[in-house]
């Protein structure tokens, strides 16, 4: 009795939260919590700066503050960093819809840290924009929106830890653990697909962090 009714209230708070995404009422909604600048001058001079990643992929960065994760994680401060290209691969009213779909609503690419003093460190990398697209079951669009053919959260990783850096601001990346316990709602995953989508997670974040850890062009 009690594991249906948690089912079921899963799949209420799964269904309404993918709603908010999809209409942009969850990006007013964080929109309407962050409207403080976010406290720390290097992080504000990032904010509508330019993030190169990879080879040719040129996107306007945005900063924004976060509350504290639900489930607690370090006390520090928490961010989002939200990247949009500047020449997106479609038109540019349906990339603006596309992006609305995001945490802030102008993200293509977001990332997650948080920061001591002029220590940041990184739990998430997502493609939000291909991700939501392919949830739709559009594949052919999601693949216009990848950044790079291979290694996509690394080049993002190292775009954006190259762009901080500049600024005067040391990067680390989480560790495996921490990037589940921070980014990862079990709400939002189905009962029978939860074990595997943390065993999937947890294997990408690993190797993530492995690479991040080992000189570029090793």
């Amino acid at each position: 009795m009690l594991g249906a009714l948690r089912r079921s209230n899963d799949n209420l708070y799964r269904y309404g939260y993918y709603a908010a995404m999809y209409s942009g009422l969850r990006a007013a909604y964080n929109r309407l919590r962050s409207r403080r600048a976010i406290p720390n001058q290097r992080l504000q001079r990032l904010h509508s700066s330019c993030v190169s990643v990879g080879r040719s992929a040129l996107f306007d960065a945005r900063v924004y503050a976060r509350r504290q994760p639900a489930d607690g994680g370090p006390r520090a401060n928490h961010g989002v960093i939200s990247l949009r290209l500047r020449r997106p691969p479609m038109p540019r009213w349906l990339y603006r819809i596309i992006c609305a779909t995001s945490h802030f609503g102008d993200g293509h690419v977001e990332v997650a840290f948080y920061w001591r003093g002029n220590a940041v460190t990184v739990y998430a990398v997502r493609n939000i924009a291909a991700g939501n697209v392919n949830r739709l079951g559009l594949a052919a669009a999601a693949a216009r929106l990848r950044i790079t053919s291979a290694r996509e959260s690394l080049s993002v990783l190292r775009g954006v830890a190259d762009a901080l850096a500049a600024i005067g601001l040391q990067v680390g990346h989480a560790t495996p653990e921490e990037c589940i316990a921070l980014s990862v709602d079990d709400r939002l995953l189905a009962a029978g697909d939860r074990e595997r989508a943390v065993t999937h997670w947890r294997r990408h974040y690993r190797r993530l962090h492995q690479q991040f850890a080992t000189p570029a062009g090793s």
